[in-house]
């Protein structure tokens, strides 16, 4: 019906005003007018600043909603109090900007409707929106269900769930919501959640800040995100700030994730979580696939006696999590962290750095016992960790630990001093060794191949053993908190720089002592040099190689994918090969055919053969060297090095 304008604004009997550009505000406008209209299908409605009354509105086709000066955004409120639903849209193609929805005393009791429902709606998109939550009963702020796409970008979501039931509310396969660079903060203890997910759902934290404002002594707080049965949790680039759920609650803390096909937290900080139930911080039980990387987690503390006060992780199939820091919690086992069972597709630790945690039993810093299941730990560091049981400070390794190595363990055990820094009740792992110990209090040491200790317990290093501390404090580079993104996230190297020194040879010449190096006899390979994509081979010795990503199945890839198994560049969906300037284009890689005059560049070499002919006459520029394309691959690796 063409471009159609829908201007708002409020009458003093607090009732809807609806009134086209034509006839301009009039009394005779009413809630009636405003369900038509919006039936009517305007592309856009434009909402006066102010306040704006209305009984439920179903949004059934594609529009803008926004407000007319988006410094003032318009209010819509329902007329009548415990009004169950503000808004319900059930089309595709809807957005809302710079609009506030609040209702003014929440849904009925026993509602389990929403403020706002999605259902069966895909790019729905909240652009700068304000959820605002008044007092509410029961229901919940914002549901999307039924297959339903919702993206929340900017904006702020604020109030609190009943308990049991969560602020925001995606369920349903397929069903998706998208929470980027916005704001959800809980004002008040209620025992919910901000974000829960259900039934095959997925939910994605881009750039999101989660927070709860600190309780009136007594009151229960908010869970992050939880995640029961859902499909999908990516946290990403974001941050979680102050959760905890109370006694008797569903654990919620900062994420709780139970039977999900695949969780993602990467670049994310995750700050003061308590648990009154099972565990802090980060629970994941029941999953799939788990990659946790770049990341911080810190003051997570259980504090009914579980496990891992900072991750705890239960019965997943695979985890691979590296460059992360766990700090300053505790629990009862595994203050840091607890990986308990499962791991049968293999669980990597690597390059990431526990400090500061503290358990009551075994543990510190790491507690590990997955019985059939295979774990690699490997350069990561343990710094001031403790076990009040005065036992394994930095690490319990239990049943399925394969590889304890690389590690470097600084000044643990110093509050509980005794007993042993590391504690395996079954045995040393096969590959043990080429450990670095450093200021721990005079304990029982467990001696690999190639460990390195410092035996006086002053904090240094005889100069014989060739390492060289890059800042006379050891302790530095273990540090957490806001300052722990100004280091490079390179895990042990933080701390000292490798040497051969007296008795400790290298053969290779390379610079690290053969028993730190994972190819003693080949220069080209050792845990200083970095990975290059698409030779499957491990440069860097940190178990995983480099490889391109082939979505189209031509044969070459662009984007460069890392912590793969050796091996994975040898065939589909990865390759060896780069320089695919389309990676959707099964008929675009280096050396394809060109098709004369269609504007494309099919063989990749910057050069559509319409643009080097003048009258046909004219010669066609060389392809690029081999090299030239290699230096392309090179310089996109190098840009991902650096993130």
């Amino acid at each position: 019906m063409g471009l159609y304008t829908l201007i708002l604004s409020v009458g003093q009997a607090q009732t809807i005003v609806v009134c086209s550009p034509d006839t301009g505000v009039t009394p005779e406008c009413d809630t009636d007018a405003i369900i038509a209209a919006v039936r009517d299908a305007p592309d856009e409605i434009v909402l006066l600043p102010g306040n704006h009354y209305t009984v439920p509105l179903d949004v059934a086709t594609p529009m803008l909603i926004r407000s007319a000066d988006p410094k003032q955004p318009a209010r819509i409120w329902p007329v009548q109090a415990k009004q169950e639903t503000v808004m319900a849209i059930t089309s595709s193609d809807v957005t809302l900007q710079d609009v506030t929805l609040h209702p003014r005393l929440g849904a009925a009791p026993g509602s389990e409707t929403a403020l706002v429902r999605v259902n069966n709606a895909r790019n729905v998109r909240f652009r700068d929106v304000l959820l605002w939550f008044n007092d509410v009963d029961s229901g919940t702020l914002l549901s999307v269900v039924s297959g339903s796409e919702l993206t929340i970008e900017g904006g702020v979501v604020l109030g609190a769930g009943p308990p049991e039931v969560g602020m925001l509310e995606v369920s349903g396969p397929s069903s998706l919501l998208r929470i980027e660079d916005a704001i959800v903060q809980t004002l008040q203890g209620s025992g919910g959640w901000q974000v829960r997910v259900r039934n095959q759902a997925s939910v994605v934290l881009e750039g999101a800040f989660l927070e709860v404002i600190p309780s009136p002594p007594g009151d229960l707080a908010s869970g992050g995100v939880l995640a029961d049965g859902a499909r999908n949790v990516d946290v990403l680039g974001s941050v979680l700030f102050g959760h905890s759920v109370g006694p008797g609650k569903v654990p919620g803390a900062a994420v709780w994730v139970e039977d999900a096909e695949r969780v993602q937290l990467l670049g994310s900080s995750i700050f003061g979580s308590y648990d009154y139930g099972v565990s802090a911080g980060v629970r994941l039980q029941s999953v799939g696939d788990a990659t946790i990387a770049n990341s911080l987690v810190q003051f997570g503390f259980d504090v009914a006696g579980g496990s891992g006060g900072g991750l705890s992780i239960e019965d997943v199939i695979s985890l691979r999590m590296s460059y992360t820091w766990v700090c300053d919690s505790g629990a009862a086992e595994g203050g840091g962290m607890a990986l308990i069972d499962g791991c049968g597709g293999g669980c990597s630790i690597t390059n990431s750095i526990f400090r500061g945690n503290t358990a009551v039993g075994l543990g510190g810093g790491l507690y590990v016992d997955v019985p059939g299941g295979d774990v690699i730990l490997r350069n990561n560091s343990f710094g001031l960790n403790d076990s009040a049981f005065s036992e394994a400070h930095a690490a319990y390794l239990g049943a399925g630990v394969r590889e304890f190595r690389h590690q470097m363990l600084v000044n643990n055990g110093t509050y509980y001093p005794g007993g042993s820094w590391v504690v395996s009740e079954l045995g040393l792992p096969p590959l043990y060794g080429s450990n670095v110990w450093i200021g721990n209090p005079a304990a029982t040491i467990v001696d690999g191949i190639g460990d390195w200790f410092d035996t006086p317990g002053d904090g240094f290093l005889p100069s014989s053993l060739g390492l060289t501390f890059r800042d006379p404090d050891p302790l530095k580079g273990l540090s957490c908190g806001p300052s722990f993104l100004e280091w490079p996230n390179q895990g042990n190297q933080l701390v000292f720089d490798y040497g051969a020194g007296a008795g400790h040879g290298d053969v290779d010449g390379d610079g690290v002592p053969d028993v730190w190096d994972c190819a003693p006899d080949d220069a080209e390979v050792s845990p200083l040099q970095p990975e290059r994509p698409g030779d499957d081979v491990d440069e860097d010795c940190d178990g995983w190689v480099a490889c391109f990503r082939d979505r189209d199945g031509d044969g070459f890839g662009a984007a460069v994918v890392d912590d793969l198994e050796p091996g994975a560049c040898l065939g589909f969906p990865y390759t060896a090969l780069g320089g695919d300037c389309d990676d959707t284009d099964v008929d675009r890689f280096p050396g394809a055919p060109e098709v004369f005059g269609d504007g494309l560049d099919q063989d990749c070499d910057g050069i559509d053969p319409s643009d080097s002919f003048e009258g046909g006459g004219g010669c066609r520029t060389a392809p690029a060297a081999p090299g030239v394309l290699l230096w392309v691959g090179l310089a996109a690796w190098i840009r991902r090095r650096t993130r």
